[in-house]
Formats: C-alpha cells, sequence, structure tokens
C-alpha cells in the first residue's frame, strides 16, 4: 500500500462522498483542524478558505443551455475518438443542427449534472494503452488516454473548461501556475527561468533553482478533493457529485494493438479505491490548474519571496515558483555578494522544494525524483573580479520522499542544460 500525506485521516475523512460532505467546512475555513495534524497538511487546507472575491462568485449550475449544446458541438471534429457505445461526436454534430432536437438533447445532458445522479451509459469507458517512446511497451512506460462517451466529455468542457475557469480568473489564481490558462504559454515560464538566472549574472548573486517533475499527475489525482478544488470557485455540488459518481462507477476496458478487451476492471466493494483524473477527460487540465493555484497558495503561506530588486530599488521580481501544469521550478537565492553563500542558499532552496513536495503528495502527487535536477548560479574570485563558478563539490540536495527514502538529486553546473 502506498504512503504518504494523501492518506492522513483528516485527508482521508475530506474524501468522503465524493467531497461534498465536508465541502462548505472546508471552504468557510471552519473545519476542525487538530492540533497534532501536520503543518503541511494545515496549509493546504488553510488554503481552501474561499477569499472574499470567490464567495462574490456566481454559483455554476449543471444546465447546459441549447446554444452551448450546439457551439460545443460545432467547433469538435467528427474524427475525434470517443464514446464506447458507438454514440460518436458525428451523430452528435448532427443532432447539434437541429434546434429543436439539440434543445432536448442539451436537457438530457444538463440532468445527471442539475440532480447529482449518474447517466449509466457514461459509466463506460475504454483504456487506450499508447507507446510514449516508440518500440517500449513496458506498462509503466504507456501512456493511458481514455475515451469517454461524446456527450459526457462534451458536458464536462462546457461546466468546467469554459465555465469553472472563467470563474476562477475572475476571482484570481497564483501567479505562478501558467499552464491551462487563456493568454498564457509554456514559453512564459521559461522566459521567466531565462530571465532570473540572467539577472544573477549581471547583478553577480547566487540563485539556485530546483526543476521538479510528478509522476503519473492527473492519474494520480483525487476526484474527491478536485471536486473541493471546483466548489472552491463556484461550482454546484450537484455537478461534483454526478461527476464523481460516474468517475467511480466506470467499468473500463483496455484498448491495445490486438484490439479491447471483453473484460473490464473497475472499483470493487472492499477492495482499495482506483482513484485518479481519466487523462483525456475535458475537466481534467482545468481541475489540475485549480488544484495547483490552491497549493502554490498553501507554499506561500510557509516560505517567504525570493525578492530581486531593480537596479532603482522602485520594482522587484517576486516569487517562489514558476509552473507549467506539473513542472515546477522553484527558487532561493540571496543578494548578498559575499562568497560562500552557496551552502545556505542551497539549503533554503531545500527546504522550499521539500515544502512543494509535501504539499502535492496531500492531494496525491508524487514527484518523480530521477527527473528532477538542480542547478546552482555561485560566483568565484579570479583575483581581479568575480566569474562564474563550475565547480560544484560538495554541494548537493537530498529530499525525502513519502516513504522517508532520501533520493539524490542530479546536480547541475551553471552553463550545463536543463533537459
Amino acid at each position: 500500500m502506498e504512503e504518504g500525506k494523501c492518506h492522513d485521516p483528516l485527508i482521508r475523512e475530506m474524501r468522503k462522498n465524493h467531497g461534498v460532505d465536508m465541502m462548505d467546512e472546508v471552504l468557510a475555513g471552519s473545519i476542525d483542524i487538530p492540533e497534532a495534524t501536520d503543518e503541511i497538511i494545515m496549509a493546504w487546507i488553510r488554503a481552501h478558505k474561499q477569499t472574499e472575491a470567490e464567495i462574490k462568485l456566481p454559483p455554476i449550475t449543471g444546465e447546459i443551455s441549447t446554444e452551448d449544446f450546439q457551439k460545443a458541438f460545432a467547433v469538435v471534429s467528427e474524427h475525434t475518438s470517443s464514446s464506447p457505445s458507438g454514440l460518436h461526436y458525428s451523430l452528435w454534430k448532427c443532432l447539434a443542427k437541429d434546434e429543436a432536437i439539440a434543445g432536448w438533447m442539451a436537457i438530457m445532458m444538463s440532468l445527471p449534472f442539475m440532480h447529482g445522479f449518474v447517466n449509466e451509459r457514461w459509466q463506460r469507458v475504454i483504456d487506450v494503452m499508447l507507446e510514449k517512446k516508440q518500440g517500449n511497451r513496458k506498462i509503466h512506460m504507456l501512456r493511458i488516454i481514455a475515451l469517454l462517451e461524446a456527450d459526457f466529455n462534451t458536458a464536462l468542457k462546457i461546466l468546467f473548461s469554459q465555465r469553472l475557469i472563467q470563474s476562477a480568473e475572475k476571482a484570481g489564481l497564483s501567479d505562478e501556475q501558467w499552464g491551462s490558462r487563456k493568454n498564457r504559454m509554456a514559453l512564459d515560464p521559461a522566459m521567466r527561468n531565462m530571465t532570473t538566472f540572467e539577472y544573477g549574472r549581471y547583478m553577480r548573486i547566487v540563485i539556485a533553482m530546483f526543476a521538479a517533475d510528478l509522476t503519473a499527475c492527473f492519474d494520480r489525482m483525487f476526484p474527491s478533493l478536485s471536486n473541493i478544488a471546483a466548489g472552491k470557485f463556484g461550482m454546484d455540488p450537484n455537478v461534483l457529485l454526478a461527476r464523481g459518481k460516474t468517475i467511480q462507477n466506470m467499468r473500463r476496458q483496455v484498448q491495445t494493438g490486438h484490439g479491447v478487451s471483453r473484460e473490464s476492471y473497475g472499483n470493487e466493494q472492499g477492495e482499495p479505491e482506483i482513484a485518479g483524473e481519466l487523462q483525456g477527460k475535458g475537466d481534467v487540465a482545468i481541475l489540475y490548474c485549480l488544484q495547483s493555484s490552491i497549493t502554490m497558495n498553501a507554499h506561500a503561506t510557509l516560505f517567504p519571496e525570493m525578492v530581486l530588486p531593480s537596479p532603482a530599488s522602485e520594482r522587484a521580481i517576486k516569487k517562489r515558483n514558476d509552473g507549467y501544469v506539473y513542472d515546477v521550478n522553484t527558487w532561493a537565492g540571496e543578494m548578498d555578494l559575499d562568497l560562500g553563500v552557496e551552502e545556505s542558499v542551497m539549503y533554503d532552496l531545500q527546504e522550499r522544494a521539500q515544502g512543494l513536495t509535501n504539499l502535492n503528495e496531500v492531494s496525491g502527487g508524487s514527484t518523480a525524483f530521477h527527473k528532477c535536477a538542480c542547478q546552482i548560479l555561485m560566483w568565484k574570485s579570479n583575483g581581479v573580479t568575480l566569474e562564474i563558478n563550475e565547480e560544484i563539490g560538495d554541494l548537493s540536495m537530498v529530499l525525502v520522499d513519502a516513504r522517508g527514502a532520501p533520493p539524490k538529486i542530479t546536480m547541475l553546473r551553471p552553463s550545463e542544460p536543463n533537459k
């Protein structure tokens, strides 16, 4: 059995009934947290408390209009793989062209989300096993893409990828998460990384970065905890119940090059829970964005910002992390120009990186330590001026995983590319 902070008794309690039972207490900040609770878990739970802006957000109900129905199916390609039942996008696109039929279909699509029940047809899924690297068919190296019913997945896109993210952006998300957000690109955090190190080179200061990656990111999310994150930004509990029950009751067939399996797997009474948000589901990227934003806000309550002031001290770069979905760089630095501050900067970075690692564990995340790296910009004197020190020496970073094991992180020289 896995270990980690996601198995804390309080987190287990929060996950009951798809996260809906304790959601009001968590969002109001009135949940009773035992004094002995780990400070990481306390910070993560408290970060879910709704702000004034979030409280004022209008509720997002499960009602889907005829117009929404028609627009959603008009833009999707009919060649998109979907629907174990055989009701593929071509059929839905035809239905959407007739306004009267589209009106009835929109009502049928809305009813489960409006009343919190399950459409049984939506419970069948096909897990398509794809090679990440051509020719490598080891089970742990395959990517799993879920094929869901077209109308279920389209409803999730309307409710979450359109309505929920707009609501969340209006209330305000963490500036440290750049993924799955409008008008933000992967190039943005990459440029921030580059300019941060360039600042260090010009100012002759010590800056260190921990580049983290997560294992099976979406597949390790708990839908019940995702529901609480969605509720923070106004999603109606009945929508969350319908979504949670559908995922919990899913029967999954497996498709490989040999075809689709006759048998299926899923949650069984008395057996360990099969959790995870399915990759390919219309709401998963937005839900991870919201959950990551909450995690980074929790991180902000535990660690101060790295402050890089402008030469005139009128403005400053202030940050702890730069993240694009589950690739997150954590920062530490020292404006003191004295030589020999590298060890204190590395210690500070190690504490910050461990904090973010632990916070990710609360919601089910697991850091892929073998993919992580640490890079430090430091200096030495050549007798005339300061020059970049390429010798890492005894500097190292050691973090602790969920089982208490101490994986050692790869150290990169200042001039070494981070691949």
